[in-house]
């Protein structure tokens, strides 16, 4: 891949649209180490550990400024 899954946006699936294939999810996935692919490759999976309520609760708020920043 040419660019990286960081630097990209989100463009929500929209009808008509097919989604990805398992290769074509395995390519975006091997770069995004610690995700796995579930439900043959219709969902990707990652579990985030934190020492304590408070550092959960804030990356929770910074992925929610994150998602609606791609709106």
């Amino acid at each position: 891949m040419t660019e990286t899954l960081a630097k990209r946006t989100c463009t929500p699936c929209r009808s008509g649209i097919p989604p990805l294939t398992y290769d074509q999810s395995q390519r975006f996935q091997s770069p995004a180490l610690g995700w796995e692919l579930r439900d043959d490759a219709h969902r990707i999976e990652h579990t985030f550990r934190f020492r304590n309520f408070r550092d959960a609760l804030t990356f929770v708020q910074q992925v929610g400024e994150l998602a609606e920043a791609e709106v």
